[in-house]
């Protein structure tokens, strides 16, 4: 990506790490991270010392959220599942099929988990890749456009109960610092990505322009 200088070997013990968020790839790396930080200080002598600000990228965006005083919450992941799993055994199509004798236990308590969970991963790719969904009942095979039907539901509820699911955070943390509710860093490090995203490009993207140093 333009405007990302690439990580080396040294960076991290020259780097002015209380100043600037090291966001990663998940939380075992910031666990790792934090313990090498604190090994490094024992090991020139130190006895006490400030945690760096290391977090896992989604933990540092709830954080930014958190902090600029917002009338929307963020949903846990088990709320979400439980709020799909609600969605779906309301839906019309698994009503018609608890009623059908043949294909009852298609629907049980196991498969509304199940396909909750699927529908939790299809809404964060859908973010994350910003995909575009266009209904077309004809067009669309009949599981995708149950899964839509599904999708504008939560969408529904969210908007209704001023609620956020964590796949949008990123955007809307990009918003808020655009409007300047939520500070712009003026350094960030990223490690352990392999693949940037586009919706943390767009993000990235925004912090180039309001010249922010990415590394």
């Amino acid at each position: 990506i333009a405007g990302i200088t690439p990580i080396n070997k040294q960076h991290m013990a020259e780097s002015s790490i209380l100043d600037t968020p090291i966001l990663t790839i998940n939380s075992r790396l910031a666990r790792h991270l934090l313990f090498r930080n604190s090994e490094q200080q024992k090991n020139i002598g130190k006895e006490a010392w400030e945690t760096p600000q290391i977090f896992d990228l989604r933990a540092w965006f709830k954080n930014k959220w958190n902090e600029s005083t917002p009338d929307h919450f963020i949903l846990s992941d088990l709320q979400s599942i439980k709020i799909w799993e609600l969605i779906i055994s309301n839906s019309q199509e698994c009503q018609q099929a608890k009623n059908n004798k043949g294909i009852r236990k298609q629907w049980n308590l196991l498969n509304y988990h199940s396909a909750a969970q699927r529908a939790v991963e299809a809404y964060r790719l859908v973010k994350e890749y910003k995909l575009t969904m266009n209904f077309d009942q004809l067009a669309l095979a009949k599981e995708t456009n149950l899964f839509f039907l599904w999708f504008t539901e939560y969408k529904n509820f969210l908007k209704e109960s001023k609620a956020i699911d964590p796949a949008d955070l990123i955007d809307l943390v990009r918003e808020g610092m655009n409007e300047g509710r939520i500070p712009v860093p003026r350094k960030v490090e990223l490690c352990g990505f392999d693949e940037i995203n586009p919706q943390l490009r767009t993000w990235l993207e925004f912090l180039k322009v309001q010249q922010t140093r990415v590394i």
